[in-house]
């Protein structure tokens, strides 16, 4: 279901509820899926760490933090 804009508009609708209830949005994304990193880049998240080997023991995973102020 990618291309359809589904992700950005259910991104944006969490964003713009959480304006009024928190300062940041931090999530984890799997290190090699590069179609999530991309999207929550083009939404202002920032890399601020990293998991080593959270999945499977294997992949490392991303720490995303988007700041509302």
């Amino acid at each position: 279901m990618r291309h359809q804009g589904i992700g950005s508009a259910m991104l944006q609708k969490l964003i713009d509820f959480s304006k009024n209830n928190a300062k940041t949005i931090t999530l984890e994304v799997n290190e090699e899926n590069t179609p999530a990193i991309s999207l929550y880049k083009k939404f202002g998240f920032q890399i601020i760490g990293k998991r080593e080997k959270y999945y499977n023991g294997k992949q490392a995973a991303l720490i995303m933090t988007k700041y509302l102020i």
